[in-house]
């Protein structure tokens, strides 16, 4: 192999590292065996068409759901945008839907909140379980990265359903 050789194979290495690294970093996009971003046609070449849903335009974008067994998807533009799922084998951030989340310790809260945790939202506290905040009125838990929005909703300590969704 020649040196020019080497040094393209070399760089396509690192190109692929750091890809891999860079989708890491930003976190699993993944649930029940459907992706974000993934194409419409994809999805449907795989699984058929599903049970269509609602349509809409909304600005530039058009939505539309679709379900398949248990989980929802919504296209934004043809490519998947959320993922819903009550599937008992769907895992999010080694969370599965049917596990119990412990309510953990109280974070107290200032008077009046802190930043985005106004106090009216959490009560007198906050909880946190794996970096989530748990909303008591609603029943979820809520995560975010920087491309992610996560959503756990519990009935009675148990994972009912999980929400998936590029911000």
């Amino acid at each position: 192999m020649t040196t020019k050789a080497l040094i393209t194979a070399a760089a396509a290495a690192l190109a692929a590292l750091a890809l891999t690294a860079a989708a890491a970093a930003s976190g699993p996009k993944q649930l029940a065996g459907f992706y974000l971003g993934e194409p419409s046609a994809t999805v449907e070449y795989a699984l058929g068409t599903g049970k269509p849903g609602d349509s809409y335009q909304s600005g530039k974008y058009r939505y539309r759901f679709v379900r398949y067994g248990k989980t929802t998807l919504l296209y934004r533009d043809e490519r998947v945008a959320t993922i819903d799922t009550s599937d008992p084998s769907a895992s999010y951030r080694g969370v599965q839907v049917g596990d119990r989340i412990p309510l953990g310790e109280c974070h107290k809260l200032p008077k009046g909140g802190v930043g985005d945790a106004p106090s009216r939202t959490f009560g007198p506290c906050v909880r946190v379980y794996r970096g989530m905040r748990y909303y008591p009125g609603y029943f979820t838990w809520v995560g975010r990265t920087k491309t992610l929005a996560y959503t756990l909703t519990v009935d009675r300590g148990a994972v009912t359903a999980i929400n998936l969704a590029k911000k």
